[in-house]
């Protein structure tokens, strides 16, 4: 298939017979927890070491009544691409190895104990959510075990594991290749795609056959995943606390701990995160590119220590920000401090790959060009924020530098980067304080100690001046887009909270007005668009056949009505607003990490009262109605319009 956007992906399906009679045995989860595994001695594994493959997935796919198929989805490199029978020979020597020495007792024993603990301590959903998936299982589950049906493994059933083993043969497989550069011969007639099929050829077909033999040599790399080490062993619950929100634990030169043990979730779960500012992480364009290459290298080289963590029940994360990089540590908290250890050893002992950094590379530049290739308004957005935030770089400004990323560069930035600036941290859940005060000793001691306390400012966002501003925008697309962002005069709380009343009282009106009644398009919405808790309001459409000009208009005309419209609500509608913004930004946190990720940005954000929530909605509370009218009539004395102009309205306004 030849793909519209720059990807390279390698797919397997094959049909198996029916599995829900086997529900409290899932032979098909177990087949693909196996050739899933992305630890050491894995298809994935190898796949990367050899340059071929990015990531791997696999898992059931169709279930139907009578037939069902197992997929499995590897996305590519250009090398990989261009080695795909070798990859695809990879895998089957994998599934050759499982059938030879995967399907164990002990093995079905350690995935039957991760599922039961996975059931015991899941964090609830919506309640329709939780009704809708609960009513579409009646059709495959007793109801008796309707709850567990998902995490069930009744007992362990080798005989139907290699049935269905037997199955993933070369001769009962479709395989796909999907990328942009591809030859085809087909075009699909309603959205003309184009593709080919074709039967495998036979010296291919030959060689996965022989691989998929007892006789077959396989690849020495491959070996069946160890004993899980990260299964949870203590899971009990600390008792309470009396802990109403974070604490600061531990403050010196650079360095914070902010702790809460939580008493109201009573899981044996927590959240620890931490997060390292440098001054240089994104003063430039190709350090802001060099901080994104270190964490996705970082975060490689731990994913096959950590998979299995990922199996039991935790999950690791490094991502980078304006600031530097953060990580966080989710999950049962008895696991945690091995997690930790691995992070900083891999950080602080990471030596650049030249081959995986080439990959990065080609991987980062895939992504700024595909960004040319996003909806019109998401490029509005990037544009907007590029304008407003500082600092934030285009994706010219990028692609520019990306090639002077080298080896030698990489590693002097690593060094730069790390030699000055702050640690932040943060736990919260089923921690006491000494089990945290060793997380943070231990963050202290590996990590931080070498580096050169140094505060880093947040970054800020720009203050327009009074008029309008114009940021016009050559998409090649069908649809044009407009996005008319008006910013508030001030950063203050009581302009947020008024202008995100502002938001909730126009945003159905805008909709009908512009959507439903002149149907401009599908696209159609107003929001409140706080930057850096700079208040602001927006207005996005998204037209395949008006210009910018004429959804202006439609803005324009809006935006003249909207007095009136404020003027006529009266005390009872005024109150009603109140309370539906109130109710959305008070709503319940359902799980731990919800509220760690709460507490998380109030941090970033230096909000230590922990109550920014709270202080928000005395100021909604707070509002009058003509308190409303008169902000709505400063609405458009600072304005950024984002425009471009798609082929479809051309061709309808010309």
């Amino acid at each position: 298939i030849k793909s519209l956007k720059e990807l390279r992906q390698l797919s397997l399906t094959f049909p198996v017979p029916p599995i829900r009679d086997y529900y409290d045995r899932k032979p098909l989860n177990s087949i693909s927890a196996l050739i899933g595994h992305e630890g050491e001695g894995s298809v994935l594994a190898e796949l990367k070491r050899r340059g071929w493959a990015t990531s791997l997935s696999a898992g059931p796919g169709f279930d139907f009544k009578n037939s069902a198929t197992l997929s499995v989805n590897i996305n590519l490199t250009p090398a990989g691409l261009e080695n795909y029978r070798q990859v695809t020979d990879l895998l089957f020597q994998q599934i050759n190895l499982i059938r030879q020495q995967g399907i164990t007792a002990w093995r079905f024993s350690e995935e039957q104990q991760l599922s039961e603990i996975a059931f015991r301590f899941r964090e609830p959903t919506s309640p329709v959510y939780q009704v809708l998936r609960l009513a579409s299982k009646l059709r495959q589950y007793p109801q008796a075990q309707l709850l567990q049906g998902d995490y069930l493994l009744s007992h362990f059933d080798p005989e139907l594991i290699h049935e269905y083993l037997g199955y993933l043969r070369p001769g009962n497989m479709l395989l796909t290749l999907t990328a942009a550069d591809i030859d085809t011969n087909e075009i699909e007639p309603h959205y003309q795609a184009e593709y080919s099929l074709q039967p495998l050829p036979k010296d291919f077909l030959a060689q996965l056959q022989h691989s998929s033999t007892v006789q077959a040599k396989l690849d020495t790399a491959l070996t069946m995943p160890a004993p899980n080490p990260f299964i949870p062993q203590d899971l009990s619950v600390l008792p309470a606390a009396g802990m109403s929100k974070p604490e600061l634990l531990v403050e010196q030169e650079g360095y914070k701990l902010w702790y809460q043990q939580d008493d109201e979730f009573k899981v044996p779960k927590a959240d620890f995160y931490f997060s390292f500012r440098s001054p240089v992480a994104n003063d430039s364009p190709q350090h802001h590119l060099m901080s994104t290459l270190l964490v996705r290298l970082i975060d490689d080289r731990l994913n096959a220590f950590l998979y299995p963590a990922a199996e039991a029940g935790l999950s690791i994360s490094i991502y980078p920000h304006i600031r530097g990089f953060s990580s966080r540590i989710s999950g049962y908290s008895d696991s945690q401090q091995p997690l930790l250890q691995q992070i900083i050893s891999t950080i602080n002992s990471l030596q650049i790959d030249a081959d995986k950094l080439a990959i990065f590379k080609q991987d980062m530049r895939r992504q700024l060009e595909n960004k040319a290739k996003d909806k019109p308004y998401n490029q509005g957005f990037d544009a907007l924020y590029l304008r407003l935030l500082n600092p934030r770089w285009s994706t010219e400004q990028q692609l520019a530098v990306l090639d002077s990323i080298d080896v030698q560069t990489l590693q002097q930035f690593k060094t730069a980067l790390m030699q000055r600036g702050e640690v932040e941290a943060m736990a919260h859940g089923n921690f006491s304080r000494q089990q945290t005060l060793r997380l943070s000793q231990q963050l202290q001691q590996n990590f931080f100690s070498e580096v050169k306390p140094l505060s880093v400012a947040p970054a800020s966002a720009r203050q327009l001046k009074s008029g309008s501003e114009t940021i016009e925008l050559e998409i090649d697309h069908n649809d044009s887009s407009l996005i008319v962002y008006l910013q508030a005069e001030q950063k203050s709380l009581p302009l947020r909270a008024r202008y995100g009343l502002l938001a909730r009282v126009l945003e159905a009106p805008f909709y009908t007005e512009v959507r439903t009644e002149k149907q401009r398009g599908y696209i159609v919405f107003a929001t409140p668009m706080p930057i850096q808790q700079h208040p602001a309001l927006a207005f996005i459409v998204q037209s395949p056949s008006a210009s910018p000009d004429t959804l202006m208009a439609d803005i324009d005309s809006f935006l003249s009505s909207g007095q009136q419209l404020i003027e006529s609500l009266d005390d009872s509608q005024l109150l009603t607003f109140k309370q539906g913004l109130v109710t959305e930004l008070m709503k319940k946190e359902q799980k731990l990490n919800q509220r760690s990720n709460r507490y998380w940005q109030e941090i970033d954000q230096q909000q230590y009262g922990f109550d920014s929530r709270e202080q928000l909605v005395k100021e909604i509370n707070a509002v009058t109605k003509q308190q409303l009218i008169g902000t709505f009539a400063t609405l458009s004395q600072r304005k950024l319009l984002v425009r471009s102009t798609g082929s479809g309205a051309q061709t309808a306004e010309g």
